[in-house]
């Protein structure tokens, strides 16, 4: 029997998902047939986030009361293009204001370099670089939020190191992956939408298998990884502090120019030092685990983002974690 498909109300949105291609499509077209597999789709409210079994072409608008299918696959959670190009763009404008800050401290400080008397210039502009980190650190400490199922969910932070792990495993492999996400139940990969991806389902798969097999037999230095967005955070934190703390020294003590450059340059060369180990030692302590019995790569998803601009791949993993003080089994991942 054939689904009755969801039809877009009139005057709403142009929000569809193609169930069979575990593609949401949100581009401002009004579609009725999707464009790769040629099969009707279903509308769906903006910022929704579907769950979809693509086997029995099976859709749950949002917050499903089970989380797998009466076929027993688990269903699928696909991410709306709307909030996530929403999120890059965010992220986009973010890195833009720090590069921007980062000019203008880079600019007192060579304006101070070369005459340290000078302060008609520097002192605006370090006052402006004091006050973009003091705005950074707000928004960090805005950002833990984000992490608070990570810190909350032992099953999620270990996913958090097997998406660290698979990726490793990807580039020993000679394959290239942008940047990794973990969600609840799974973990999702950008890579280059060059077509070289597409049909490499199977590849990301067996990554992901030895990943979870390599990190059970105690390699576990996979699963913690500097690129992670757990130590660009506490980088970022680091230097924003550092800059920070120098302008408010230098308020209440009344340093000159020349001694609050001095002292930002020492402040910014620790940071960087420290950035490092103490953002691998936050992702040992907060975000990430290892204390994997088993576990088992589901299923394995491809979903190009709405301007093209990268392919995301699902990976959804079942994870057991191992009790506490107990030795982890030696089970082997099973393919889903």
């Amino acid at each position: 029997m054939v689904r009755k498909r969801i039809p877009r109300p009139e005057g709403a949105s142009f929000t569809f998902v193609c169930v069979g291609c575990a593609l949401v499509l949100d581009d401002l077209v009004d579609y009725s047939w999707c464009p790769r597999c040629n099969k009707p789709v279903d509308w769906i409210e903006p910022g929704v986030s579907p769950w979809v079994c693509r086997k029995c072409d099976v859709l749950v608008a949002d917050s499903p009361a089970v989380s797998s299918c009466s076929c027993g696959r688990q269903l699928m959670r696909l991410d709306p293009p709307s909030t996530e190009v929403g999120s890059r763009h965010t992220v986009s404008l973010i890195a833009t204001v720090r590069r921007l800050g980062a000019a203008v401290l880079a600019t007192a400080i060579t304006l101070a370099l070369v005459d340290p008397r000078n302060e008609r210039w520097v002192r605006p502009l370090l006052f402006v670089a004091q006050i973009a980190s003091a705005l950074r650190i707000a928004w960090n400490a805005l950002l833990v939020a984000a992490v608070r199922d990570l810190l909350r969910d032992r099953k999620t932070r270990i996913l958090h190191g097997l998406e660290h792990a698979t990726i490793k495993v990807l580039e020993e492999r000679g394959l290239t992956v942008r940047c990794g996400v973990t969600y609840t139940g799974f973990f999702v990969l950008d890579v280059d939408h060059d077509g070289r991806w597409w049909d490499r389902l199977d590849e990301v798969r067996d990554a992901a298998v030895d990943a979870v097999r390599r990190i059970i037999a105690g390699e576990r230095g996979l699963a913690y990884d500097p690129r992670c967005g757990t130590s660009r955070l506490v980088a970022t934190q680091l230097v924003a502090i550092a800059i920070c703390g120098v302008g408010v020294s230098a308020l209440v003590l009344g340093l000159r120019v020349p001694i609050v450059v001095t002292s930002t340059i020492a402040m910014l060369v620790a940071a960087r030092l420290l950035a490092k180990p103490l953002g691998l030692w936050a992702q040992r302590v907060w975000t990430v685990s290892t204390a994997l019995e088993a576990g088992r790569v589901t299923e394995v998803t491809r979903r190009p983002l709405a301007d093209a601009s990268a392919l995301q791949l699902f990976v959804a993993i079942d994870v057991i974690p191992r009790k506490p003080n107990g030795p982890a089994a030696a089970l082997s991942p099973l393919g889903g």
